[in-house]
């Protein structure tokens, strides 16, 4: 599992809806509640199937502006049931990797989880 806070200079809405056009993967899940203009928070979760190693990895984008800055936390996660089992996790980091690329000149502040 790969966790990543990251402060942005974006709104949340625009910073998911970038996302939702540039991740190679399913989107399975989005949602964003805005309260006013500029601030407001939601979510997109996204699958990704891995034909070589047979296994998908989820990927969770949370983002939201309440007060002040836009906050994001990024999180990548194999399927529960092959925890049992060595995994190549390189794979999850190239999927968190593709957001950071993404994000890269939106970061003000970044740490891992």
């Amino acid at each position: 599992m790969g966790i990543r806070i990251v402060s942005l200079s974006m709104a949340p809405k625009e910073i998911l809806e970038l996302l939702m056009g540039e991740i190679d993967g399913d989107l399975i899940h989005h949602t964003f509640h805005e309260l006013k203009e500029g601030k407001g928070f939601g979510s997109l979760v996204f699958e990704r199937f891995y034909p070589r190693e047979n296994h998908q990895r989820m990927l969770v984008v949370q983002a939201e502006k309440i007060q002040g800055i836009t906050n994001g936390t990024i999180i990548t996660s194999s399927n529960p049931e092959e925890w049992r089992f060595q995994l190549d996790w390189d794979n999850e980091d190239d999927f968190m990797d593709d957001v950071m690329k993404l994000l890269d000149e939106y970061i003000l502040e970044e740490e891992e989880g």
